[in-house]
């Protein structure tokens, strides 16, 4: 619209006046919590539905779009939708705050991490004593 009515202003404030809001009643009769309590009960509800849709607290994406589909349908916005089930996820998700326990240094972590390098360090210094000794060998000839 800014770009159709950019130079007229009136026009534009009219146009704007003239778009339908969603969730915003213009029925006095109709208090605001009233609108707010409808519109968290759509929200419980497709929350509901996310949660039913869940597979190991995994959501296909297939399932995603067939969800925001359905949010469409009871009222609630894509990006509302998309909260909605990044919220549940979370909430389903078992320790989803907590790091990967590493052992404390000089633990058992780290000492297994010598014992695996010690082949191959061993392996090292035997091709460094054959080089050394084939050297002496070729100054002593």
């Amino acid at each position: 619209m800014r770009a159709v009515l950019g130079g007229q202003p009136a026009k534009l404030h009219q146009a704007l006046r003239e778009l339908p809001f969603e969730g915003i009643s213009t029925n006095r009769a109709t208090s605001p919590s009233q609108t707010i309590s409808a519109r968290n009960g759509k929200a419980e509800t497709f929350a509901e539905l996310v949660k039913g849709s869940l597979e190991e607290g995994l959501l296909r994406y297939s399932a995603r779009l067939e969800l925001l589909g359905q949010a469409a349908r009871l009222g609630v916005g894509r990006f509302e939708g998309n909260l909605i089930i990044a919220a549940v996820q979370h909430q389903t998700t078992p320790n989803h705050n907590q790091q990967k326990q590493r052992p404390p240094s000089g633990g058992a972590g780290e000492r297994f991490r010598f014992k695996s390098a010690m082949p191959a360090a061993m392996i090292v210094l035997a091709m460094e004593g054959l080089i050394v000794l084939g050297a002496l060998w070729i100054v002593a000839w």
